[in-house]
């Protein structure tokens, strides 16, 4: 039933704006570019996402 997510995960820190540049610390689809239309992310599976600092 439905679709399945496909979540885009990109993660840098405030200081470098609100775009990451250069400053990328974790993106589960690197070699992609930032428009959607375009960045293939991968479907999600079953599970959970933890951030830790």
């Amino acid at each position: 039933m439905g679709t399945t997510p496909l979540p885009r995960l990109v993660v840098w820190p405030l200081s470098a704006g609100d775009h990451p540049g250069t400053q990328t610390r974790y993106d589960n689809r690197a070699s992609a570019g930032y428009d959607l239309d375009v960045a293939d992310p991968q479907p999600s599976g079953v599970g959970s996402v933890q951030v830790h600092e």
